[in-house]
């Protein structure tokens, strides 16, 4: 009877040990770090500044100063001031393919470089060859925070609260799943939050967030122009500002933190920018938490 008493707790005690080793891979597996793949073109990311006063590259009639290539396939497209009274540089964005030195950019032309000279042939078949000044993007680290941000994303979710106003300091939240700005207006709306009316938030659903390791940042909307910036950020504290576009839900200027994690075995950002929403007298304090997954 001994004999058997400790046989059946030395089985329990195995069962048990098995049962606690499974449990604890599990939840490593829960808990595992988001990890990242190179972007597609991160060898092929670089920035060329034209220098050439005696020749230009022009679209529509205004003369290029800068292509930025990103690590996700967008070219970064900044323009010379129309005149001197412009408060900004025009920037365009568009997707780029790279193959065998060649950076063939969407609805423009190819671009070549060749010892500090541009070739530049444009869709319509001109060609002009500029000097120029090209920059290679620093590749952080495997793993780092700015590997993992780097990148191009697509929202998962969105989630937005606002306080203040005739809200007060408890406010009202709601998540967004496959968020469409529209139905997010219409949300604003019905909660009494006094939106500015000159805002056609319907244009601006998020096609994809961009960073780059050349801290350029900018968001690619439906149907309105991008929003282009620089971002900066120390541990997961981030910081942007735009020096083109901007509204009551992305705001011009802003702080927030970043972090990556596993959600549904998805590797995800998550983006939080706190910002405000001003219009007339009434101003609102808003968080959005942006979930994002790699494009």
């Amino acid at each position: 009877m001994k004999l058997y008493s400790k046989i059946l707790l030395v089985a329990v005690a195995t069962v048990s040990a098995l049962a606690m080793v499974s449990c604890n891979k599990d939840n490593g597996k829960d808990e595992a770090e988001a990890t990242f793949e190179a972007p597609e073109y991160a060898d092929a990311a670089k920035t060329v500044t034209i220098t050439d006063s005696q020749n230009a590259v022009s679209i529509d009639g205004q003369e290029v100063s800068e292509f930025e290539f990103t690590e996700s396939g967008y070219a970064v497209i900044t323009l010379n001031k129309k005149t001197k009274a412009d408060s900004e540089n025009g920037v365009i964005i568009a997707p780029y393919t790279y193959s065998n030195g060649v950076y063939t950019i969407e609805g423009f032309g190819t671009i070549k470089i060749e010892n500090g000279k541009l070739v530049v042939t444009t869709n319509s078949g001109n060609t002009v060859t500029v000097t120029a000044t090209v920059s290679e993007s620093t590749t952080p680290s495997e793993g780092s925070t700015e590997w993992n941000l780097c990148r191009a994303w697509t929202l998962v979710d969105f989630k937005i609260s606002v306080k203040g106003g005739s809200l007060g300091s408890t406010g009202v939240g709601k998540l967004f799943t496959n968020p469409k700005m529209s139905v997010i207006k219409a949300w604003l709306v019905e909660q009494k939050v006094n939106i500015p009316e000159d805002v056609v938030l319907e244009n601006y659903d998020v096609v994809d967030i961009n960073f780059t390791s050349n801290g350029t940042f900018f968001i690619n909307f439906s149907k309105a122009d991008p929003f282009v910036g620089a971002w900066d950020i120390k541990s997961n504290s981030f910081h942007y500002e735009l020096s083109s576009g901007g509204n009551y839900i992305f705001n011009g200027s802003a702080d927030g933190n970043i972090s990556f994690k596993k959600e549904n075995n998805i590797d995800v950002c998550v983006f939080t920018v706190n910002g405000e929403i001003v219009n007339g007298n009434d101003k609102y304090t808003s968080e959005i938490v942006l979930t994002m997954k790699a494009k």
